[in-house]
């Protein structure tokens, strides 16, 4: 349980122990639960942001003292965008990006947040019908496997610190963003 420190620093004693030394991490912790925050218990919400919030902080604790490479936190492009129904899951997802920011300044090596969209053969998953209701409000639609590594060889490439992975038709992507982007406080 990444949200347990217990857990995950077993977790790397263990896989010190066995491969000698960590160069990287990569936190691809999470879980969803769709609902308007108005119907979500507070179990629910804490369910949803424990291997986000919790599971980051935990697995930087516990590797602190090693000489890491590479720190990636899979977030989600609901973190940069955000997303009915899911006002927690967006929020944990944002504190990875922000998490990412602060991490960076502190700890060596690379540290990396990429805000991932629906994959097409990921964990998470959603019914045709929202499926079809996502591409025809956003452009957006789930990422291929292999596109999806070839966004994540680009990003491990690029000096970026967070980036936004979408992919659909450019155009309705495009205008989905502009959107967003006008909806947002300016900083």
């Amino acid at each position: 349980d990444a949200a347990r420190l217990e857990d995950v620093e077993r977790v790397v004693s263990e896989a010190k122990a066995r491969f000698s030394k960590i160069d990287g991490v990569i936190h691809a912790a999470g879980v969803n639960r769709d609902a308007f925050i108005l119907k979500k218990t507070r179990e629910q919400m804490d369910a949803v942001l424990a291997p986000k919030v919790f599971g980051a902080m935990n697995v930087d604790l516990a590797t602190r003292g090693e000489n890491l490479d590479l720190f990636v936190l899979f977030s989600s492009v609901a973190g940069a965008m955000g997303n009915f129904g899911q006002c927690d899951y967006a929020y944990g997802n944002r504190f990875l990006d922000a998490f990412a920011e602060m991490r960076a300044q502190m700890r060596p090596g690379r540290t990396l947040s990429i805000n991932w969209p629906l994959w097409e053969e990921g964990g998470m998953s959603l019914s045709p019908e929202d499926i079809a209701l996502l591409e025809a409000q956003t452009g957006t639609s789930p990422l291929p496997t292999q596109e999806g590594i070839h966004y994540w060889e680009d990003f491990l490439r690029s000096d970026v610190l967070q980036g936004v992975a979408l992919y659909g038709i450019p155009s309705k992507i495009a205008a989905s963003v502009a959107g967003v982007a006008q909806t947002l406080p300016v900083q």
